[in-house]
């Protein structure tokens, strides 16, 4: 039954208002490590179209469906074939299948040390790059997800860092 509600709601906690949104660590809400880690900690009676979840610092949800394979990234509304990462630290852009790859553009706030790969710590697309604080650095690639969704890792984040990807 619902309860009705006639004004906002204020939370004087670091925490999301749907406890669903991330776990508990530390006193605050923070991002599920995995979308694995997510599915586990909802259960499937929990869950309801529109949910929606942070893993690993990224928006997914349950568009159509409250199934497993339903829990999807959630698109930033920017523009198709395109995702923006906002890192302060090493992360993971998760691609997904039937997908290609086709640039980076990387807007670190401070100077970095960039590194991408398929696997953490990997730099099979980019090798550890110098980034100057405040310019942007393209790096155009094809990296494919054909089979199954492809996992790339940005490590060397040691500031603020805004990550554009494109993908067919």
């Amino acid at each position: 039954m619902p309860i009705t509600v006639n004004d906002g709601l204020k939370t004087n906690a670091p925490r999301a208002t749907d406890a669903r949104y991330g776990k508990l660590g530390g006193g605050k809400t923070v991002p599920y490590a995995t979308t694995a880690e997510a599915l586990v900690a909802i259960a499937i009676s929990y869950r309801h179209i529109g949910l929606t979840v942070n893993v690993a610092n990224q928006e997914w949800w349950w568009k159509d469906d409250v199934t497993d394979d339903a829990l999807v990234i959630k698109s930033n509304g920017a523009s198709a074939g395109r995702a923006v990462l906002n890192l302060t630290e090493d992360g993971s852009y998760v691609l997904p299948q039937g997908n290609f790859l086709t640039e980076i553009i990387v807007m670190p706030a401070a100077d970095i040390v960039l590194k991408i790969g398929t696997s953490p710590g990997a730099e099979d697309i980019l090798p550890a790059t110098p980034i100057a604080a405040n310019e942007e650095y393209p790096l155009s690639t094809l990296v494919s997800a054909i089979k199954a969704d492809k996992t790339i890792y940005f490590s060397g984040l040691t500031a603020a860092t805004q990550i554009n990807i494109y993908k067919k």
